[in-house]
């Protein structure tokens, strides 16, 4: 078997690899490497050769590779420019996270392009690279934000190439599964499929030759057929159809009646019937999500309720109650709409659960939190979730958190003064003093507070020689002064001049406001707030050439030190 991963820089094509090779048996590489161990450091070849022989280098090594005789699987994680010519019947697994949009700076990497910025280099070759991985790719794995991999996820996706050699509980995927017309050749061969209970075919989304075609392939049991093009004259052998009432009436009897209007009303006719009744407005508020939710609790076993919005903000909704609806769809990718969960979030989240735990705040799509917290809530039964709140919402949102089943939270900036004013009770007093938290507990009349930022932050302080300099901070600014009271601040947005050779501690996220310093002379190190790989802390750093230390030393340390006080509580 020769089975490729592949996928943008950064992806961890390296780390799923080396999971693997401490799983089975086998022989891995890492084409990097071996092209290193034969030809010398990449770097050094792109700098004084060019891409160009760095292209041909890559495939003279890969041919080597996938030429040479092995007995047994052979698997090998690809530089994401690669476009050699792979052996036929091979497996290319596409390793994605969805912070591949964003894109990701690199300080140990060769420039693609001398003159551009990080970022641009890396917007330059997306789209091309993107849409190579959508064309070639066996199938796709989609992997949480964080440094942390669910051996779960790898085992149950990788099993069916290593037939035999894991263990592990049978899962039935209690989930649909829209067909996208970019897997219509593929479909058979990806996890997706193989594992949803129903797979979903639209008239709307094929020709009528080409539905007739994947009918043929999938088993009449396991088809659900959905009415969605005006006029349709297609006609299924599935044993399940679905009718959007956008349509108009239904003409005949239906497995489930869809409205992806804003009112329920139109249900009205089919209360008490057989037909299941499938509801997926958009939805523009969190009081708007409870009206539906509650609609949903009417009759839970003849009602989904699936919100919908432009950014996918609702996905942690639809991952925590869809496995409890009758229909329920998740994705590998894009799906079919952006709040679908992923295929892995389905896997991770128990069946039975009537608490959860989540980040809140601006834009934490991609926090790492989920990811490092899953093992411990797990332990309690609590899947956790990542929340879209935003000041002006969080009146309205934390009660409907609060009542949909919120028992542990993780708030970031700028929730975190508006967090404090919840508190009844605070686990220390240096929170109290603070005026901001991170860390809340919920219980039938208590809210528990406590800000653990002052860990994370004295953690960094004790690695700490040079004077130091907060380029930024907004609501975290109270607490970096705490621990480091006489460091000079600056406002991200005006900027200023470091007279003094200092440790700059980078406190503001990317925007196109944001400033450098001037005086560069005198910023001898980056300690970096963020732990995204998008930071302009770190391109400020690849630009000097200095040392930097990620947020990912401040963010281990508070989140383990919130785990101690969870603990107490829960």
């Amino acid at each position: 078997m020769n089975l490729f991963l592949i996928g943008h820089r950064g992806s961890g094509k390296t780390t799923v690899l080396c999971w693997l090779k401490q799983k089975f048996e086998g022989h891995f590489f890492d084409l990097d490497e071996e092209i290193e161990k034969r030809h010398g450091s990449i770097k050094k070849i792109f700098a004084e050769q060019g891409e160009d022989h760095f292209r041909k280098l890559e495939v003279q090594v890969f041919d080597k590779l996938t030429s040479s005789s092995f007995q047994g699987p052979r698997v090998i994680a690809l530089g994401a420019g690669f476009e050699g010519s792979f052996p036929k019947r091979s497996i290319k697994i596409w390793i994605r996270r969805e912070s591949d949009l964003k894109g990701r700076i690199f300080l140990d990497r060769p420039d693609l392009e001398m003159g551009k910025t990080p970022l641009d280099q890396w917007k330059l070759r997306f789209s091309k690279r993107q849409k190579h991985y959508e064309d070639i790719h066996t199938d796709v794995l989609t992997l949480p934000e964080g440094r942390g991999l669910s051996d779960l996820v790898l085992q149950r996706f990788f099993r069916r190439y290593f037939r035999g050699e894991l263990s592990i509980e049978n899962w039935e995927g209690n989930f649909f599964s829209t067909l996208l017309p970019l897997d219509k050749q593929k479909f058979s061969k990806k996890i997706l499929y193989s594992e949803s209970r129903f797979i979903e075919l639209r008239d709307d989304l094929f020709s009528h030759e080409e539905l007739g075609e994947i009918e043929s392939a999938v088993t009449p049991e396991r088809l659900y057929f959905a009415y969605r093009k005006p006029m349709s004259n297609a006609e299924s052998k599935g044993k399940i159809k679905d009718w959007d009432l956008a349509l108009g009436p239904p003409q005949d009897k239906f497995w489930s009646i869809s409205n992806h209007g804003q009112s329920e009303e139109v249900f009205k006719r089919f209360i008490g019937t057989s037909e299941i009744l499938k509801w997926s407005p958009e939805v523009e508020s969190f009081k708007d999500l409870l009206h539906g939710h509650l609609w949903w609790k009417e009759d839970p076993y003849q009602r989904s309720f699936l919100p919908r919005s432009k950014s996918g903000r609702w996905r942690w909704y639809r991952r925590l109650f869809g496995p409890q609806m009758p229909i329920h769809f998740v994705k590998d990718q894009s799906g079919s709409a952006p709040d679908q969960p992923f295929w892995y979030e389905t896997l991770l989240t128990p069946l039975s659960n009537n608490r959860f735990a989540a980040v809140l705040g601006e834009n934490v799509d991609l926090s790492w939190t989920p990811a490092f917290h899953h093992d411990f809530f797990m332990k309690r039964n609590m899947p956790v979730v990542s929340i879209n709140v935003s000041p002006a919402e969080w009146e309205e949102a934390l009660p409907v958190l609060k009542f949909l089943g919120l028992r542990a939270a993780a708030v970031t900036s700028p929730l975190k003064k508006l967090a404090y004013t919840e508190v009844s009770h605070f686990l220390n007093e240096d929170s109290k003093d603070l005026g901001s938290v991170n860390t809340l507990v919920f219980d039938s009349t208590k809210t528990f507070g406590v800000s653990t930022d002052l860990d994370g932050l004295q953690y960094l302080s004790d690695h700490l020689k040079d004077p130091v300099c907060i380029w930024g901070g907004g609501g975290l600014l109270p607490v970096l002064k705490t621990v480091f009271p006489q460091a000079k601040s600056f406002q991200a947005r005006k900027g200023g001049s470091i007279s003094a050779p200092s440790t700059l501690l980078w406190a503001s996220k990317r925007s196109n406001d944001v400033v450098f310093p001037q005086d560069f002379e005198n910023i001898k190190s980056i300690i970096d707030m963020n732990y995204f790989e998008d930071s302009m802390g770190k391109e400020l750093a690849k630009q000097l050439g200095c040392h930097y230390l990620s947020g990912e030393a401040f963010f281990v340390s508070q989140a383990e030190a919130q785990q101690r006080y969870w603990s107490q509580l829960l």
